[in-house]
């Protein structure tokens, strides 16, 4: 009996992550790319889900402002052209938070790529700019001229699609049950049969320890609770264009929120953003 061939490349997890990986790993030529989705595509058990996300050149590391700098410039404007679906939504962007949290580390990274669009103003011309927002205790706001709100549902789309027709293997609802990385092919044992391939790559989210076990000291699950609410005032000001994507840094007692305008749903985004692994 002839054994099974080995895929060239198999990305386990169809998320964001997932899906942008198997789609160039195909582009770039490596031969039987497969994804395998431990549910159906799109499902709403990970992070991917959801109407909408933010894109902005302002980060805390220069390395993320020159990656999204090249995002923003090729990789958006390429995928937006083959899918022929717009999926970026120019907003302005605001950040902001007390002398104590991380403002001037994230206004340092992105001098020091040196990222155009993101201009430093006080909370008094913020105020001007961005009139829903009182800034209370900023010492200083970066207006983000690059910002965008994300069609995060229709980008999962567009990145499905396209994943099809570079002639990647969709493999869903195929849970994988262990990988073993020692072999020649690595073996990817799922409850649909046996894998092989010559590359692995896993993005497989809140299951990523149950095949990496090394990774179970060094990773853990934290929820993030995102609310959608309806503020005073004229509803158009809540929409895109109109209401900021905005980040508050603020020190280690008052944390990091963050907020949307109103897209795809009712009500404006907000949340606070937890890494520390308790809700």
């Amino acid at each position: 009996m002839t054994p099974p061939a080995a895929f060239g490349a198999l990305v386990v997890g169809g998320g964001i992550n997932g899906l942008s990986t198997a789609l160039e790993l195909a582009r770039r030529g490596v031969q039987r790319v497969a994804l395998v989705e431990r549910f159906r595509l799109h499902h709403d058990r990970g992070s991917s889900h959801g109407t909408s996300r933010i894109t902005r050149t302002t980060y805390s590391d220069e390395r993320y402002v020159r990656l999204v700098r090249v995002a923003h410039a090729e990789d958006w404007p390429r995928l937006e052209e083959d899918s022929r679906t717009r999926l970026l939504h120019p907003n302005p962007g605001a950040f902001f938070g007390p002398p104590e949290g991380d403002l001037d580390k994230w206004a340092a990274a992105v001098t020091a790529a040196g990222a155009p669009g993101v201009e430093r103003i006080t909370p008094t011309e913020a105020r001007r700019r961005f009139p829903a927002f009182a800034f209370p205790d900023a010492h200083a706001v970066l207006h983000d001229q690059t910002s965008a709100v994300v069609a995060a549902r229709d980008t999962l789309r567009a990145l499905d699609h396209l994943c099809r027709v570079e002639g990647v293997h969709v493999l869903e609802e195929t849970r994988v049950l262990g990988v073993d990385l020692n072999k020649d092919p690595i073996v990817v044992d799922t409850d649909r049969g046996q894998l092989l391939a010559e590359r692995l790559v896993l993005t497989a989210g809140p299951w990523i320890s149950e095949l990496v076990p090394s990774l179970a000291s060094h990773t853990s699950v934290s929820r993030q609770h995102v609310g959608y609410f309806r503020l005073g005032g004229a509803p158009r000001g809540m929409e895109v264009g109109s209401f900021p994507v905005w980040v508050y840094l603020g020190d280690a007692a008052r944390g990091l929120f963050y907020g949307l305008p109103e897209f795809g749903r009712s009500g404006v985004k907000a949340a606070l953003h937890s890494a520390s692994g308790r809700a």
